[in-house]
């Protein structure tokens, strides 16, 4: 709910401000961005992990929102975020 209104107030232009600044900075040119980047998306992977008592389990929800918001952001489709939810669902139970 948190991720459908965000895109659509912005008019689809928020997103998850990690990807968009790990994917505009190529990791030759910014080295210190990316790690940033990288240790925020292992941050969160853990914290999940240790929630869910499951790193992999938390690895597959993070990429399924994280795809989703990439997708439902480039495509102006919250079905994307929909579909998320649905393969998270699905992956809890």
């Amino acid at each position: 709910a948190f991720f459908r209104s965000e895109l659509s107030a912005s008019e689809f232009r928020k997103g998850c401000p990690v990807a968009a600044v790990a994917q505009s900075a190529g990791h030759a040119e910014h080295p210190e961005i990316q790690a940033a980047c990288a240790r925020a998306y292992a941050e969160w992977e853990e914290r999940l992990g240790a929630e869910l008592a499951n790193v992999g389990l938390a690895r597959e929800l993070l990429m399924g929102l994280e795809g989703a918001l990439l997708l439902a952001k480039t495509r102006r489709d919250l079905s994307y975020l929909d579909l998320a939810e649905d393969q998270a669902r699905r992956l809890l139970d």
